[in-house]
């Protein structure tokens, strides 16, 4: 393969060099034949005729000019296709280059794996006997700490259900035994609430009676003082009476016409007066029997109370003791059931536990088993390992030649690149120059637009 690369190079070392060549005997012949390209061009007569005496006037002058300008066209043709070809060599280079780098990693990372493999087999065949026997010691060690825990496993299970069923039991015997305390509590906490909504209902008609002793309190006084200020007034019209007759009994000259009109009105207002009295007794009385009335339905009430509150009293303290006697039963009963419930839990964490020692045992049991399995397949088939040492030392020659090859490349990619460096500039130059070139021409014609 290298062998291969250096012809490649010289080949198109060769090839550049013969196309400079054409390139000059190509520029020399068209410098020769100057007159092609102005036969070609449609002019009129008059033009011609002008052209053809120029050309007798001056006919070497005309050839070396034209013969520049074609020399001048040809070169930076020439000058373009080199420096393009150049960069396409270069890039070719680069990426075969790049490539025999990526193929030589991917060649190095599986002779690391061949490699480790190998190693290993051979390690494993070295240590065959201490790793069965090891390995052997170490699966029987957990296939019987599995045994094991799967037998206390059974044995935990087996206790658990027991002492569910006690649970279950001992729930159905305590529910029945502790009915009777439950309903009986129950029927003092009704008790309780029916004095209690006593207690409030005859609290609400005190109220009640309390205002209507108020009320009849007010009317009582009201009424009293209406009935004073009517035999007050009757008084005050009988004194004024009274006085007025005295003064006409002491009148000498009074009339006796008017001594008796006088005694008569002294006898009205008497009457007046005695009636008013008497009616200020009986609206004072009546007032103050409605008021006796009231206080005493207040003192009902107040009685009424004081038995409803001496019944909700007891009431409560019949439910105290009814439901601390219940509760106190509930607690043992509790207790009881909570202590099964505990031995469940404790039984259920370790079967847990013991399965997990199972799980471990199984893991322990699946290495060393899958080792003594490897080491039994490595030891039954040794021809697979010099089947892979074999490619491993291919593999190593072969990484060998593929650096080897990758040097090479180096070298070529490294030559070709300082080989081109003029070309490759000219092309770009020349690339530069176009692209200014253009752009300065559409700016042109959108000047002229």
């Amino acid at each position: 393969m290298a062998w291969d690369i250096r012809r490649k190079a010289d080949a198109q070392e060769a090839g550049e060099a013969a196309e400079a060549k054409d390139g000059q005997a190509l520029g020399q012949g068209e410098a020769v034949s100057d007159e092609g390209p102005l036969d070609d061009q449609p002019l009129d007569a008059q033009t011609r005729a002008s052209k053809k005496a120029d050309k007798a006037k001056k006919p070497g002058t005309a050839k070396r000019a034209a013969g520049t300008v074609g020399g001048a066209a040809k070169g930076a043709a020439d000058a373009v296709a080199t420096g393009f070809t150049a960069m396409r060599d270069v890039r070719a280079a680069s990426r075969e280059h790049a490539s025999a780098r990526a193929q030589m990693k991917a060649m190095r990372e599986a002779l690391d794996a061949d490699t480790a493999t190998l190693e290993h087999r051979d390690q494993v065949t070295r240590d065959y006997a201490r790793i069965v026997a090891e390995q052997g010691r170490l699966a029987s060690a957990a296939s019987w700490q599995m045994r094991e825990a799967d037998a206390e496993i059974a044995r935990l299970s087996q206790e658990r259900s027991a002492f569910e069923s006690q649970l279950a039991a001992a729930k159905a015997e305590d529910d029945q035994s502790l009915r009777p305390y439950r309903q009986i509590a129950e029927a003092a906490k009704g008790r309780l609430d029916d004095a209690t909504r006593t207690v409030a209902e005859v609290k609400r008609a005190l109220k009640v009676a309390e205002g209507q002793v108020r009320e009849a309190t007010d009317r009582r006084d009201q009424a009293t003082t209406a009935a004073n200020r009517s035999v007050d007034a009757s008084n005050e019209r009988l004194r004024k009476v009274q006085e007025e007759l005295r003064h006409l009994q002491a009148d000498p000259s009074a009339a006796a016409n008017a001594v008796r009109n006088m005694q008569a009105e002294l006898e009205t207002e008497q009457a007046h007066a005695a009636s008013a009295r008497a009616e200020a007794d009986a609206s004072m009385k009546a007032a103050q029997t409605s008021l006796e009335n009231a206080q005493t339905h207040l003192w009902t009430q107040r009685q009424s109370l004081e038995d409803a509150q001496r019944s909700a009293n007891t009431a409560k303290r019949d439910y105290s003791q009814r439901k601390a006697e219940y509760d106190r039963l509930a607690e043992t009963a509790n207790a009881r059931q909570h202590a099964i419930a505990e031995q469940i839990a404790k039984r259920k964490e370790e079967i847990e536990q013991q399965r997990t020692a199972h799980d471990a045992a199984a893991d322990r049991y699946d290495a060393a088993q899958a080792l003594v399995d490897e080491a039994e397949d490595i030891h039954a088939n040794t021809e697979e390992t010099e089947r892979l040492r074999s490619s491993v030392a291919r593999q190593t020659a072969d990484l060998a030649d593929q650096q080897s090859q990758i040097q090479e490349l180096a070298h070529h990619e490294k030559s070709l690149r300082a080989r081109t460096r003029g070309s490759r500039a000219a092309f770009v130059v020349v690339a530069a120059v176009a692209v200014v070139v253009v752009v300065a021409l559409v700016l042109w014609l959108t000047v002229l637009s």
